[in-house]
């Protein structure tokens, strides 16, 4: 899938769509997998070579010597000093073993990573490669998935007010991914610096040179921040710079194996402020993050932000942000694009009347749909301690007036066919600020979401069949 920023769209659709045609047959042929041997230093596999306490995750081990035995090794990663950091050994929902490394909200972020070991050495920023397959960027923040060192190689980073894009080392690309699952490949050589999302792929100029001799991070920056949420499936290191053509077999390998989609038809981007994020959340539970569980075939994105809807004129707000933060995420190619979006709360929050909040929802719908035909579902909001009656006031205008929208979903308050999230201090589905939800708040809001989007199936839990 190619999005804003990639060039060359159509003929990039229809080779993804036949690489992966061929991924899924190699996955259905069952032969042993032609991964790349030579050069690899490290590679740690979801559900291989784990030790976990009560689904912690303290220690995961190398296997590459396995494909390549060069003697040296294994690289184990160990989280063993601080229990509460270590990670969660998961299957997900699709039914593949993974690492699941956890969201919070600023304090109540969990931080988990892992320590490469010193033993992991001789890493050169110009002859180095990496293949993670692993889900993207989780929520609008930046996010380091492996550091080598003091060099963080592979990252998702966002800057101003754009989209979270792709990053290697000291370089950013344009590539914007999906929060599915995916193969990323960071690779530096001394002629350029590769970025691949899948099938899409963009080039740089050289890293600096670097050598790493000093192990590394998984899931955090070399200053132990910049913290990585999401499920990592698989992550393999090579002391080589690969070729153009060894990416394309070796992504479409991975692809087969870890049943990566690529070939998508449908792309929703999720908007809004903390309650699109999923504050209050654990487990990856944002509505985003389980709709995503329940339709893998669509392409997600969750731009979940804290802020206003806000109006013309009036900075930093998702009105003055969203030609950049929305917008270019917009996919001519796929046949449907749509928009869900969920705001107001800090509008209200702010002083806004709930009458004038739904004439800025109005105002920046019609902005949207001015700029691309998306496909726009707004939502009702859910009850708070803060400002029940103008939250009420709100939702009512939504109900009566409408919008220059295509479709409504309806969970917030005083919703005729939903009662689940009128109660802020039902501890059930909303979280202790009497704001925020839980993720079964969040599942409410998935299951509305996900009736407009595909028709009501598969389980609605993160370890469900």
């Amino acid at each position: 899938m190619q999005l804003a920023g990639n060039t060359n769209r159509a003929g990039s659709w229809r080779r993804l769509q036949l690489a992966s045609l061929a991924a899924l047959t190699v996955g259905l042929a069952g032969r042993a997998p032609a991964l790349i041997t030579n050069n690899l230093a490290a590679d740690w596999q979801g559900g291989v070579g784990v030790t976990a306490s009560r689904g912690r995750v303290s220690q995961w081990n190398d296997q590459h010597r396995l494909l390549n035995n060069d003697g040296l090794g294994p690289h184990n990663l160990t989280q063993t000093a601080l229990p509460a950091q270590q990670p969660y050994a998961v299957t997900d929902a699709r039914g593949y073993a993974g690492v699941m490394f956890p969201w919070g909200y600023l304090s109540a972020s969990p931080d988990t990573y892992l320590k490469i070991p010193t033993t992991l050495s001789g890493l050169h920023s110009q002859n180095t490669t990496v293949y993670l397959v692993a889900t993207g960027p989780l929520t609008p923040q930046n996010q380091t998935v492996i550091a080598f060192g003091s060099l963080a190689w592979l990252n998702f980073y966002q800057t101003g007010n754009f989209p979270p894009v792709l990053a290697v080392g000291a370089s950013n690309s344009t590539l914007y991914p999906t929060l599915n699952p995916a193969v990323f490949v960071a690779s530096g050589s001394s002629n350029e610096t590769t970025f691949r999302w899948n099938y899409s792929a963009q080039t740089n100029a050289p890293q600096p040179p670097v050598v790493s001799n000093s192990g590394g991070l998984v899931a955090a920056n070399p200053s132990s921040s910049y913290f990585y949420f999401g499920i990592i499936y698989r992550l393999l290191v090579y002391k080589s710079a690969h070729t153009p053509a060894q990416m394309d077999a070796q992504v479409a390998e991975l692809a087969g194996l870890y049943g990566v989609l690529t070939n998508f038809t449908k792309h929703v981007v999720c908007r809004g402020a903390s309650t699109s994020e999923g504050v209050g959340s654990t487990m990856l539970q944002s509505y985003p993050f389980q709709l995503w569980q329940r339709y893998p075939e669509i392409a997600w994105h969750n731009q979940g932000l804290g802020g206003q809807i806000g109006t013309n004129g009036l900075a930093g707000t998702m009105y003055s942000q969203d030609a950049t933060m929305v917008d270019l995420l917009f996919n001519p190619v796929l046949p449907e694009n749509w928009l869900f979006f969920l705001g107001g709360l800090d509008d209200i929050n702010a002083g806004v009347s709930g009458r004038a909040t739904w004439q800025r929802l109005t105002n920046y719908v019609a902005t949207r749909k001015a700029v691309h035909p998306w496909k726009v579902v707004v939502s009702t909001i859910q009850n708070d301690v803060l400002e029940p009656t103008i939250n009420a006031a709100y939702d009512a205008c939504i109900r009566t007036n409408g919008g220059p929208w295509d479709r409504m979903v309806d969970p917030g308050v005083n919703s005729p066919i939903e009662t689940r999230l009128d109660n802020p201090t039902n501890t059930t589905y909303f979280s202790s600020d009497g704001v925020h939800l839980t993720n079964a708040g969040y599942q409410v809001l998935a299951d509305h979401f996900g009736q407009i989007i595909n028709v009501p199936r598969r389980s609605t839990g993160f370890f469900g069949p």
